[in-house]
């Protein structure tokens, strides 16, 4: 006989079917919830995969300022630093090496600076501002070609005044795995570039502090924005589906470069003066780079600069610096470490009064800030890490030399050969003469047909 304790009661009897199903709906509903968090752990590993940088920073994130930044442990000596965040494969001209003979501080002048040398020259170009017409996180670009146009201007001795295309880099280079446009990058994503594919001058863009549309991809634009705002929401599956390809398109157009976002020119057409017309310009002067290197240590940099002219320094800018600086030689409190920012360094020198050395380096936030769009700070201790992590770079200026010897010629739609531009020329005149002779028997003919169709009337 069964025990009372293991009997089934007629009514848990009943009860069984809906326990049972119960059961195997909670097992199926936390098997579902399973799933789910292992789908979003799964794409939020995969989303940061597909933004982070190609140089595989360890906790690379855009500042706002424009310069990646990277946490202390990350920066060691320059050496490990360039294999490390600089990899061979995608930096391959970063291959310059600091000058052979390095001058002892002391050797050196008390006061140096390339915007007011001693007789009175100065190889310091115009200043920029990043943020205008907005906000762009560009830093990187405007202290690499500060010191780009100085250094331009030092290989011309002064002669041809260079302004290198900001925007150019900012609508070509992430295209090829070169920073991130107005999201930020390195000094070396622009030398980089300008290594690989030489960098057009200002007059072939001017800065949008955003990546250049033309007006048809405008117009597109809009009207997509304008169908995404009355798209049935009820559709859920059709959206996200619309959304993804939106997405795809997007990120191709991203990989490749147009001619036109490299040089343009403008002009109303030959039919009505009231329609103007764009069209890409395929071969403007372009500016190169033979190599570029890394160095660090306050007489490695005082050297470079020394001998070879201006370059960029990355340092660890903070808020007190951004918002309160008006003047002076600033000098951080706060052990900043976080290098944010990318500046061009002109020169050094020694407060008279107080003995303090400093660096003197040109901002991209305008000449009404600090002290004429420049600053000083502490030289010598590498405060906010000024001292650990500066670019220069060898140019290269022969295509703008063979335009001044005559070499070569410009025009409307780039600049020639000089056989080429002759040929152009004389291909005109013969096509102009030819149309002249077209025109003229044109007219002799009508004149003869008017004449014999007179005769014809009068008979």
């Amino acid at each position: 006989m069964q025990s009372d304790r293991h009997r089934i009661t007629p009514s848990v009897r009943k009860l069984l079917p809906v326990i049972l199903t119960s059961h195997q709906k909670l097992l199926k509903m936390l098997r579902r919830l399973y799933l789910l968090v292992v789908l979003v752990l799964l794409l939020s590993t995969v989303s940061v995969s597909a933004g982070a940088p190609k140089r595989h920073k360890h906790h690379a994130k855009a500042s706002k300022h424009g310069h990646l930044k990277r946490h202390a442990e990350e920066k060691k000596e320059t050496e490990s630093a360039t294999t490390t965040l600089y990899p061979s494969h995608i930096y391959t001209g970063m291959t310059a090496k600091p000058p052979e003979r390095q001058i002892p501080i002391d050797e050196l002048p008390k006061y140096f600076d390339w915007c007011n040398l001693p007789d009175g020259r100065s190889f310091c170009g115009p200043s920029w501002n990043q943020h205008i017409p907005q906000y762009c996180g560009s830093c990187y670009i405007h202290g690499a070609l500060h010191a780009a146009n100085d250094r331009l201007n030092l290989l011309m001795n002064g002669k041809e005044s260079v302004m290198l295309a900001r925007q150019v880099i900012i609508n070509c280079a992430p295209g090829a795995g070169l920073g991130l446009g107005c999201d930020g990058g390195e000094a070396a994503d622009v030398f980089e570039y300008m290594h690989r594919y030489g960098l057009p001058d200002e007059s072939c863009h001017n800065y949008l502090a955003k990546k250049y549309e033309t007006e048809e991809e405008i117009q597109k634009k809009q009207k997509k924005e304008d169908q995404d705002s009355i798209r049935d929401d009820d559709d859920e599956h059709d959206h996200k589906k619309k959304r993804h390809h939106a997405h795809h398109d997007h990120d191709h157009h991203e990989r490749r470069c147009r001619p036109i976002d490299e040089c343009m020119n403008c002009m109303p057409t030959l039919e009505n003066e009231n329609v103007t017309e764009c069209w890409p310009v395929y071969t403007p002067i372009r500016y190169w780079i033979k190599e570029y290197g890394l160095v660090s240590g306050e007489e490695a940099i005082m050297n470079e600069l020394y001998q070879r002219g201006p370059l960029t320094c990355a340092f660890a800018s903070v808020d007190d610096f951004d918002y309160n600086y008006r003047g002076g030689i600033y000098i951080d409190h706060t052990n900043a470490t976080d290098s944010n920012h990318d500046v061009e360094v002109v020169g050094w020198g020694v407060d008279e009064e107080t003995g303090i050395k400093y660096w003197r380096a040109r901002n991209s936030w305008g000449t009404y800030w600090g002290e004429n769009g420049y600053f000083r700070i502490i030289r010598g201790v590498n405060n906010m890490r000024f001292e650990e992590e500066c670019m220069f770079g060898i140019f290269d200026a022969h295509e703008l030399e063979q335009v001044l010897t005559g070499k070569k010629r410009g025009g409307m739609f780039g600049v020639v050969d000089e056989r080429r531009a002759l040929t152009t020329e004389v291909v005109k005149k013969k096509k102009k003469k030819k149309e002249h002779h077209e025109h003229q028997h044109k007219h002799k003919k009508d004149e003869k047909a008017e004449a014999e169709s007179k005769k014809d009337k009068r008979t």
